[in-house]
């Protein structure tokens, strides 16, 4: 008995793993928007959003147009076809896309930063030392009245770039682990210089990649 072969010469055809990571992207940024559509959001959504704009500061406003951005990218470059040149651009412009929001979120951080804010801490009085003291400190505690009915008590500070971040301001911890990393690296007072070259950096990565990508484009569709 004659064996027919299956679609595409005997292959089973599978989602594309770009259509896939896409799809999951703009799902993942459709579910950022949600607390920002719901009024009140219930308690899923509120922890949610509390936790990412730990992560991300400031910048978790612009989450579900940059995930939906980058899932409309390769979801696009899955329809228009799996020519390799064309994924390969695709994924430049997603690093370039990643480069963009980290020194975005470094240059929101630092901003911040120099504007020295202040803000209110629970400090431990039990230990002896200030410093250590401060060191120990936690700012924007999830349940303060633990805090208060161990003894812990407020003191109004200036607060320093993790206690920032963890408050959901700023750059969160991204933004404040791109500072310190360009700090320990390039050396004290250079993370603005390094944030605003990474954003530029991330910049011309995305933009050369797009260009490229339409040319590619343009290519296949002049040889066919």
């Amino acid at each position: 008995m004659d064996h027919l072969p299956g679609p595409a010469g005997g292959r089973q055809e599978r989602p594309s793993r770009r259509l896939i990571a896409g799809i999951v992207l703009i799902a993942l940024g459709l579910l950022y928007a949600l607390p920002l559509l719901i009024d009140p959001p219930g308690a899923f959504l509120r922890d949610w959003r509390i936790a990412n704009a730990q992560l991300v500061g400031r910048g978790v406003s612009l989450m579900p147009v940059l995930l939906g951005y980058l899932g409309a990218l390769l979801i696009r470059d899955h329809v228009a076809g799996a020519n390799p040149a064309r994924a390969g651009w695709a994924i430049l412009q997603i690093a370039g896309g990643v480069l963009l929001v980290a020194g975005t979120l470094a240059l929101i951080h630092a901003a911040l930063l120099a504007r020295a804010p202040t803000g209110v801490v629970y400090l431990n009085p039990a230990i002896p030392d200030p410093d250590t003291q401060r060191r120990q400190a936690i700012a924007c505690p999830v349940e303060p009245d633990r805090l208060e009915a161990r003894g812990w008590v407020q003191q109004e500070v200036y607060l320093r770039s993790i206690e920032i971040a963890r408050c959901g301001h700023g750059g969160g911890l991204i933004g404040a682990a791109v500072l310190a990393g360009a700090d320990a690296l390039l050396g004290a007072d250079l993370g603005l210089p390094a944030a605003l070259l990474l954003m530029m950096a991330g910049v011309m990565i995305t933009v050369t990649a797009r260009l490229a990508q339409h040319r590619a484009t343009v290519l296949d569709i002049l040889v066919d």
